[in-house]
């Protein structure tokens, strides 16, 4: 997915259009949803999705947003009703009319790529693409990897396990510091796992890695290992809930 570092708003038809009329919680819900549907993390081209074609639900927008599930769901509908957003069935947003209000920053790319034709070159002689990086394993996140006879890679103390072709995939590129990896199996197999508090674990895995130049040979399995430190530091501050969070 391309980034684009800025959108276009309309000084007349914010301060005098009909989105104007609409509450500030309904107004601030849209501005948040054309930032997401231009951030290449989240969507592209005026789209908003996890992965390609599934969207996320609402408990995870309203986290991504840092607003409130009432408050996500009163404005959803809202902007719904005033044909604003499109949601297809697998909870894809499209905005409406994003290429006829965001297309300028498209046409005015070529001028900010002449603007840095005279910058000095970078020297990548040692780099390695995204798609080739080796990562190196945190032993003290998911400890030593070891490949079973059945060509999974497995963790000797977790469980936590990644297939051996999800290796061999094109991943995706997340977190706030572009420097998470996913494939699509793997991203779907989250998701499903851990639900509303994907969005939080993988800002927090990415911020772990940016601030300590962390890499792993499986992200997928570093963010589930984040995850079940999570809920053994909850249950041991809350001892009744225990059993149900390591269940």
């Amino acid at each position: 997915m391309s980034h684009r570092t800025w959108i276009k708003v309309y000084v007349d038809k914010w301060l005098e259009g009909t989105i104007s009329e609409e509450s500030i919680s309904v107004r601030g819900t849209w501005i948040s949803l054309l930032a997401l549907a231009g951030n290449g993390k989240y969507g592209d081209n005026g789209t908003i999705m996890a992965i390609d074609r599934v969207g996320f639900n609402d408990k995870q927008l309203s986290s991504i947003l840092k607003i409130s599930i009432k408050m996500w769901l009163v404005a959803k509908k809202r902007l719904q009703i005033t044909d604003r957003i499109l949601i297809t069935n697998n909870n894809v947003i499209s905005i409406i009319n994003w290429q006829k209000y965001q297309s300028e920053y498209e046409r005015t790319a070529k001028y900010r790529t002449n603007a840095t034709t005279n910058a000095t070159p970078i020297d990548t002689t040692n780099d390695t693409p995204i798609e080739g990086r080796g990562e190196r394993g945190d032993s003290r996140t998911i400890n030593k990897l070891i490949v079973g006879d059945n060509n999974s890679i497995t963790t000797d103390t977790k469980g936590i396990t990644t297939d051996k072709k999800d290796k061999k995939e094109k991943k995706g590129i997340y977190g706030q510091f572009q420097n998470v990896y996913f494939t699509v199996n793997e991203y779907q197999k989250l998701n499903e796992k851990l639900n509303s508090r994907l969005p939080k674990l993988l800002e927090a895995l990415s911020e772990y890695k940016a601030a300590h130049g962390k890499k792993y040979d499986s992200d997928y399995a570093a963010l589930l290992g984040f995850d079940r430190r999570d809920r053994e530091k909850e249950a041991k501050e809350n001892p009744i809930k225990k059993r149900r969070i390591l269940e």
